[in-house]
C-alpha cells in the first residue's frame, strides 16, 4: 500500500520521495543501554520483522530547495492517505518540519492500514516538544516508558531523548523490542 501510494505522487515530490526511499539513518553510537542519551539509533533497526515497507526523510541528506521543512510543508489537498498525510496524522501534534532530523514512517501491517513513525528529534527541543504534547501516561512496556497521545491516541515511547516512536501500541512494542 505505501510503495502505490508513492507511486502515485505528483511528478516533482515521486522524484524527490523516490530518491529518499530507503536511505540509511544516520548511525549512532551503540554503547549505551540508556533511554536518557542523546544517541542516534539507527531508525531501520527498530522496525517490527513483518514490516511491508518505509518511507524515509533525514534533514542531513536533503539540500536546498529539497529541504525536510518543504517537504512536509503545506498540505496538498489532492491527495489522501499518501505517506505525507500518514506522517501528519502519525507526527501526533509534533511540528515534525520543525525538530525532526531524521524520520522514518513504516507500513507494518498486511492490510496497510497501520504504520509506525521512528523520530531523530533536535536534541536541544526534544524536552520541551514532549512538555508541549498532550499525553497521558500508558502501561510501560520491558520497563520502557510509553505514553498516549491526546489528540490521536496513538502511543509514543522515548526509545532515547532524542529517538521516539509513534504509532498503534504493538507497533511501538516492537520498536521498543527490536
Amino acid at each position: 500500500m505505501l510503495r502505490s501510494c508513492l507511486q502515485c505522487l505528483s511528478r516533482p515530490l515521486a522524484a524527490v520521495a523516490l530518491t529518499l526511499v530507503a536511505l540509511l539513518s544516520a548511525c549512532g553510537d551503540d554503547s549505551s543501554d540508556s533511554h536518557e542519551d542523546d544517541r542516534l539509533i539507527p531508525l531501520q533497526t527498530l522496525l517490527p520483522a513483518a514490516t511491508r515497507g518505509f518511507f524515509q526523510l533525514s534533514a542531513a541528506q536533503t539540500t536546498g530547495s529539497t529541504t525536510l521543512a518543504a517537504l512536509l510543508g503545506g498540505a496538498d489537498t489532492r491527495w489522501r492517505n499518501h505517506p505525507l498525510d500518514i506522517l501528519r496524522y502519525y507526527s501526533s501534534g509534533i511540528p515534525v518540519k520543525e525538530v525532526a532530523e531524521a524520520l522514518l514512517l513504516a507500513q507494518v501491517s498486511r492490510g496497510g492500514d497501520e504504520f509506525l513513525l521512528l523520530l531523530h528529534v533536535d536534541s536541544a527541543q526534544a524536552a520541551s516538544t514532549l512538555a508541549n504534547l498532550e499525553r497521558s501516561e500508558a502501561a510501560p512496556h520491558s520497563g520502557q516508558a510509553i505514553w498516549q497521545v491526546t489528540a490521536t491516541g496513538l502511543a509514543l515511547a522515548p526509545l532515547s531523548r532524542t529517538t521516539w516512536a509513534i504509532g498503534q501500541r504493538p507497533a511501538v512494542e516492537a520498536a521498543i523490542d527490536a
